[in-house]
Formats: C-alpha cells, sequence, structure tokens
C-alpha cells in the first residue's frame, strides 16, 4: 500500500485557476518504500487517477474536493513556514560563522596546550560557550557533516550539551565510514 504524502503544495495559485477555468497544479511530498520522501507533481485534474487517488485519501480529501483543498492550502502554508524557517537559520548561521571565524582562527593560532588543556571529563562537562563553539565550528569543516542530514546539521547547531554534540556527530561520521567500500 502506497503511504500518504506528508505534504501536498500548491504550485500554482487555486484562485487565480478557478478565476481563468484551468486546473491547478499541486506538488506531492511523501515517502517512498525506503520512506525517502519524494516529490511529484500533478494536475488537479478530477478525471486523472492521481487526483482521484490523493482525493479519496483519508488522510487527504477522505472522499471531499472541499476537504482536500483545504488540507492543500492548510499544508502548503506549513509547508512554506518550514521552509522559510529553514532558510533563515541557514542565513543565520552562514552569518554566525563569518562574524565568529576569523576571531576564532585568530585565537587557535595563538593557543598553546599544555598540561591544563588535556581533555578530561570535568573539562568536557564545564566547556564554556567558546569551548562549545570552536567544537562545532571543527565539526562543520568534516566532510561527512557537511554531507550529512539537515535535520543532523539543525541540532548540532542548535545543541549547547557537549555530549549531545559529541554523539551527534560520532552517529554520522560512524555510517560515513561504514558505508565507504573497503
Amino acid at each position: 500500500m502506497k503511504k500518504s504524502p506528508r505534504w501536498i503544495v500548491w504550485v500554482s495559485d487555486p484562485i487565480e485557476d478557478e478565476q481563468l477555468e484551468r486546473h491547478s497544479t499541486v506538488e506531492v511530498i511523501g515517502p517512498n518504500q525506503y520512506d525517502e520522501y519524494e516529490h511529484d507533481m500533478f494536475i488537479c485534474d478530477p478525471a486523472s487517477e492521481s487526483y482521484k487517488a490523493i482525493v479519496n485519501d483519508v488522510n487527504w480529501g477522505n472522499g471531499s474536493d472541499a476537504t482536500l483543498r483545504e488540507k492543500i492550502t492548510n499544508s502548503t502554508q506549513e509547508f512554506r513556514a518550514l521552509e522559510k524557517q529553514g532558510l533563515e537559520e541557514v542565513e543565520e548561521f552562514r552569518q554566525w560563522k563569518q562574524n565568529n571565524k576569523e576571531s576564532i582562527n585568530t585565537a587557535s593560532s595563538k593557543e598553546v596546550i599544555t598540561e591544563v588543556d588535556k581533555l578530561d571529563l570535568g573539562t568536557l562537562q564545564n566547556a564554556t560557550a567558546k569551548q562549545i563553539f570552536k567544537l562545532k565550528l571543527d565539526m562543520f569543516e568534516v566532510q561527512a557533516i557537511q554531507e550529512a542530514d539537515k535535520d543532523i546539521k539543525k541540532q548540532l547547531r542548535k545543541s549547547d550539551d557537549v555530549f549531545e554534540i559529541i554523539s551527534l556527530y560520532h552517529s554520522v561520521v560512524q555510517v560515513a565510514s561504514d558505508s565507504e567500500p573497503t
């Protein structure tokens, strides 16, 4: 059985389409058999099989064209809000990285490792915001992290817990090393 789409998003303006007496276009975003999100587009033509399947989907139209149109409108708003939030977070991170990279590079080039700087549990538990920032910055330079899922990267950016950051890093790097050919 095919899974219900997670989002159905208006591509064309449904109000304008109605005024012009044409069918609207939607983008369907949902999981495939491997639980990976796929995108598909179709025209909301009541005669098409794609449209009939969505109208009859219990999570979308449940047999009603009006219910389907309302749910598509709500889904579009939710999807656009998430899309906007994601773009804002990327821009925020770029600015954060740009504003802090020079000071981190300058400071790290002058640092000298001493006995006090050795890694121990107390250091990890009491890491300063600056140390956590430097750790994250170093992690984002690793290719496996750069290629990681955006949710993982978001968790890394948002976390202030050293152990969570290290755990996320390890899970990404471990998966990347396990998938490399031997």
